[in-house]
């Protein structure tokens, strides 16, 4: 069961998300006090939403997720997923039940797919048994503190 958090709910137990979120992100990905503010600060604002994966409303969480809409040069919308993090090994029919939600959540606010960063291989297989394409890669350079990146 794929259950949203709202906004009031994140702030309310921000202390228990905010490791979770800190601990799913990028490494290349601000985890500065500042950029975990403004992580809050999206997901009070209802620019991000939060999300649990549990198998009933009353059990621990398997999971723990953001997502956000991003729009491309053109217009196309996607549901992108920021974060994922993992509190327990989680059975396929909950990734199933989970995926699900986020395909319904996204088509009802006019997304074009779901998308998603990683490198997790555990991930990337799971998304290829649902049907997904894991095909492209993204390619990242980071930037150093002078605007070169060699």
């Amino acid at each position: 069961m794929l259950l949203r958090m709202l906004p009031d709910q994140v702030a309310d137990q921000w202390n228990i998300l905010k490791p979770a979120i800190e601990a799913s992100l990028p490494s290349n990905t601000a985890k500065s006090d500042l950029g975990m503010n403004n992580i809050l600060k999206a997901l009070i604002g209802n620019k991000m939403h939060c999300w649990i994966l549990t198998d009933t409303e009353e059990s621990e969480p398997y999971a723990l997720a953001t997502t956000s809409f991003v729009v491309d040069p053109i217009g196309a919308v996607s549901l992108f997923i920021y974060s994922l993090y993992g509190y327990k090994p989680i059975p396929m029919e909950l990734w199933i039940d989970g995926f699900k939600g986020l395909q319904k959540w996204a088509m009802k606010n006019g997304c074009s797919n779901v998308l998603a960063f990683t490198d997790s291989k555990r991930v990337m297989d799971i998304v290829k048994d649902l049907g997904g394409n894991t095909q492209q890669v993204v390619v990242s350079l980071e930037v150093n503190s002078n605007g070169e990146n060699i």
